[in-house]
């Protein structure tokens, strides 16, 4: 899905982990790094803010 991007992606086993601990938690939902955590935080915002902020950390 992010074969696209170029930035720095979390390697696929620390996202894996997360997800595992998420399942054993039984947690509703696994935020494993920095950028799904900040897009979850968007979702309550103005949709003019996410994408003015989304925009600006995908071209940094």
């Amino acid at each position: 899905m992010m074969a696209w991007y170029e930035g720095d992606k979390s390697a696929p086993e620390v996202i894996v982990a997360a997800a595992l601990d998420g399942i054993e938690a039984h947690r509703p939902e696994v935020l494993a790094d920095d950028w799904s955590r900040q897009v979850k935080a968007w979702l309550s915002e103005d949709p003019d803010v996410i994408y003015r902020e989304a925009a600006a950390a995908l071209t940094t």
